[in-house]
């Protein structure tokens, strides 16, 4: 008889307990919103197999385990002996872990348990220990939170900060390195991390870069809103360009247009900045953040009106002691 219904009725913790402690064999089917599928194989309450698609055809070729011409068939090489079964089957471990604890955290979606069983190839099989998977999906669901709560939300395109090029020297992981080269202005938080497939890994690295300056939130992904896509190039490309007289003159014509769009202030305050008008800057800022409910935002702009003060207060130090 098969067991099946809705994600958000009973939850994939639920019913990975469910499998383990009736010790069911078994094909659980889940399916998400966006028509995803995963096949997951049960033996005796034990995950021995999880379909994993082109998944580890392909990260066995980025490791170089495999070379291009060898996507075939791996079931066969495996039986000729012409790779690494014990490398294989790490790969696939780790594959297989990674996609139980984004499983683990699914709300939404349609699952379907049904008792029969294909008994996957000898050199692939498993046998995890679905309560030990549960447990340690817990604790990396409660620290990927604790960090998401530290990044703009999911949904944020990060672009690579302008900054970069003026530093000497990066030392970054090849964890990083591997991100930076998926950061394109059109993948979001959220795409990344389904890319990389290691969530907490992967959100680890995102907030390190972020809080270093080497990622920043793209102008477009600040100003969505009211402002139309062309008018947020034409900023971003005068900033770029180091305009920031006709930049300011530009923001003001918008805020006239627009009224009180914070994002408008946030950029605003930036150019004054830039030109070293820092009375101006400072008012700008102060003025988004009465506008802004973005808390990232806003705990950026007070850093930067602290640092503000500070120097301005370090300038006026030392033109006293000159005159």
């Amino acid at each position: 008889m098969a067991i099946e219904g809705p994600v958000k009725e009973l939850s994939l913790f639920e019913l990975f307990q469910l499998i383990s402690f009736a010790k069911k064999t078994g094909v659980l089917n889940i399916i998400l919103n966006d028509g995803t599928e995963y096949k997951l194989f049960f033996k005796e309450g034990f995950l021995v197999y999880l379909d994993t698609g082109k998944k580890l055809i392909q990260e066995l070729q980025r490791r170089g385990i495999l070379n291009d011409v060898e996507e075939k068939n791996l079931e066969e090489l495996i039986r000729d002996g012409k790779v690494n079964v014990k490398e294989v089957s790490a790969v696939l471990k780790s594959i297989v872990e990674n996609e139980i604890f984004f499983l683990l955290k699914l709300k939404e979606g349609f699952f379907k348990f049904e008792e029969y069983f294909i008994e996957p190839l000898k050199e692939l099989e498993l046998n995890l220990r679905i309560e030990n998977l549960i447990m340690e999906g817990a604790r990396r669901i409660d620290e990927a939170e604790r960090i998401l709560s530290s990044l703009p939300p999911e949904s944020t395109i990060f672009v690579i900060s302008d900054e970069i090029a003026k530093k000497d020297y990066i030392k970054l992981t090849s964890e990083e390195w591997e991100i930076l080269s998926l950061i394109d202005g059109k993948k979001s938080i959220k795409d990344i991390i389904r890319i990389k497939g290691n969530e907490l890994k992967t959100l680890k690295a995102l907030y390190g870069l972020y809080i270093s300056g080497i990622l920043k939130i793209s102008v477009e992904e600040k100003m969505k809103g009211k402002v139309k896509d062309d008018e947020v190039k034409k900023i971003d490309s005068l900033w770029k360009e180091e305009k920031y007289d006709e930049g300011i003159d530009y923001i003001i014509g918008l805020i006239e247009k627009y009224g009180d769009e914070p994002t408008l202030f946030y950029n605003l305050g930036y150019f004054y900045i830039k030109k070293m008008e820092f009375k101006k800057g400072l008012e700008t800022f102060e003025r988004f953040l009465k506008l802004s409910k973005n808390k990232l935002a806003t705990r950026e702009i007070e850093e930067m009106i602290s640092g503000i003060k500070n120097l301005v207060s370090e300038i006026m130090k030392l033109e006293g002691e000159v005159g």
